[in-house]
């Protein structure tokens, strides 16, 4: 998870995101566009740029009609951390002692590893000639790469930024989930950025030492992040160069391209940016569109008017957290979403309600639909230019279905209850939120609506306009069976 990107002395601007990575277990794989004519909707902007999912493609850029370009968009699953199944247990016992009882003498899970992995939606940019993976964050706005070799397994990963930097000042960003990154400001040069086919000139950070946010388990995954934020002023010099000109947008604006950026994302393949406006090939019906707050933040802030949980609505100070922003969509937010105390716990006890419903009919060994049937949905209606704006969230969206595969498979066909000694819904939700296989958490700060929420609904970020618009995402690939 990303937060406002700034120098560590600016301790009031950090956005405190304390959540830990989702589990991810599935391959992923790229949405291939057909024949190179993915064609905008009426009423898209023109220009229009294209950086799409393909499967075919490696990297290389294809010139479309209409001045149009395709470039690749991947989603790399980020391997964090490993543990056993029976030390989590132990450990929720330690949480839950009347609710949740663990058997030492059980060796059934006692095995089985359970990995912790993120999901980062990347593109890819280069700088200085060298080609890198990039993460699109909407909730930062500074644009660094990994300026030296991650080691994996004793290996020297490449590529990495081992270019020139006419070094202009010290820069670092703070992730509360992941600690964070410093590295040195580097002066621009002609011409030194180049993505979908258009080239610009920006600074940039190079990474030189980082502390989590860079390590995982593999070579593949990204070697920097792009901020998509909207930009915002520093204190500090080097880091006011930055996110006072976020890379993408400033790039845009030196090609006369318009602010805007269409997301897809797509939860099991990959999905597309759209660059100068929309695509309507990737969502359907109308476009909504939902106010942005200016904040000194550089956050894609919207007003939430009223959120219902499970039946249950909520509205004013239940909404709010300790920011002065109440919601922001972030698409560095590999948690799913984030909720304030109050609708977090709203959350979790719908969530308990309904498994207790499930246990009490007698239901022993879970699938992954009963599972998903513990789940409540969860409605937001937003503040928009033209009254409410009303978008959910079911449960489908908040299970981490290919992850549970995996478990149900390793229990022979379902998730069995007295093995693991589960006897209540408390029990039960509490064991999967410890295991992060539920992609809702807790945050004191504000609401952030992140990869859950932005792979149901195709999102326009509209710089020019300080607009968001929102519609149901299609041209997905389909959920697996």
């Amino acid at each position: 998870l990303k937060v406002n990107p700034i120098s560590f002395q600016e301790k009031g601007h950090i956005k405190i995101l304390a959540m830990h990575r989702i589990i991810i277990a599935s391959l992923v794989y790229l949405v291939a566009c057909s024949s190179g004519d993915c064609e905008s909707g009426e009423g898209d902007a023109s220009p229009l740029l294209q950086t799409k999912a393909t499967k075919a493609q490696s990297g290389t850029i294809k010139t479309m009609s209409a001045g149009k370009y395709q470039h690749k968009l991947t989603r790399k699953v980020v391997q964090r951390d490993s543990w056993k199944l029976n030390e989590q247990v132990k450990l929720l016992q330690q949480d839950h002692p009347y609710h949740y009882r663990w058997s030492r003498t059980n060796k059934y899970m006692a095995d089985f590893i359970f990995y912790n992995s993120a999901s980062d939606y990347t593109m890819e940019i280069t700088v200085g000639g060298i080609e890198l993976d990039v993460q699109v964050d909407t909730g930062s706005q500074i644009f660094a790469v990994l300026g030296y070799p991650r080691e994996v397994n004793g290996t020297g990963c490449s590529p990495y930024y081992d270019g020139p930097c006419n070094v202009e000042g010290a820069v670092g960003d703070t992730y509360a989930s992941h600690n964070g990154w410093q590295g040195e400001l580097c002066a621009s040069w002609s011409d030194n950025i180049e993505f979908a086919g258009l080239r610009g000139t920006a600074p940039f950070a190079r990474i030189t030492a980082s502390e989590k946010f860079f390590s995982s388990k593999s070579c593949s995954d990204e070697q920097g992040i792009a901020g998509t934020g909207l930009p915002v002023g520093s204190d500090q010099p080097a880091t006011a160069k930055l996110s006072e000109s976020p890379v993408l947008w400033t790039i845009l604006a030196q090609q006369g391209v318009p602010g805007v950026i269409g997301m897809q994302f797509c939860k099991f393949g990959a999905g597309a940016l759209t660059f100068g406006g929309s695509d309507s090939a990737h969502y359907s019906g109308a476009l909504q569109e939902v106010k942005i707050y200016p904040n000194p933040y550089g956050f894609w802030a919207v007003e939430l008017e009223q959120v219902t949980i499970g039946g249950q609505t909520f509205s004013g100070s239940d909404l709010d957290g300790t920011l002065e922003v109440q919601t922001i969509i972030d698409s560095g937010n590999d948690a799913g979403i984030s909720l304030v105390p109050a609708l977090y716990q709203a959350f979790v006890s719908a969530t308990e309600q309904l498994y207790d419903e499930i246990i009490d009919k007698g239901t022993a060994c879970l699938t992954i639909d009963d599972l998903a049937a513990g789940l409540p949905t969860v409605s937001f209606q937003f503040e928009g230019p033209e009254g409410g704006v009303s978008l959910s969230l079911s449960s489908v969206d908040f299970l981490q279905r290919q992850d549970w595969q995996e478990i149900i498979e390793k229990f022979g066909g379902c998730m069995n209850l007295e093995q693991l000694q589960v006897k209540s819904g408390a029990a039960l939700s509490a064991l999967l939120i410890k295991l992060k296989a539920i992609r809702v958490a807790s945050l004191g700060s504000n609401n952030n609506l992140g990869q859950a929420f932005l792979e149901k609904y195709y999102t326009v970020f509209n710089k020019d306009s300080s607009s968001v618009q929102f519609a149901p995402v299609v041209g997905c690939p389909p959920t697996p069976v």
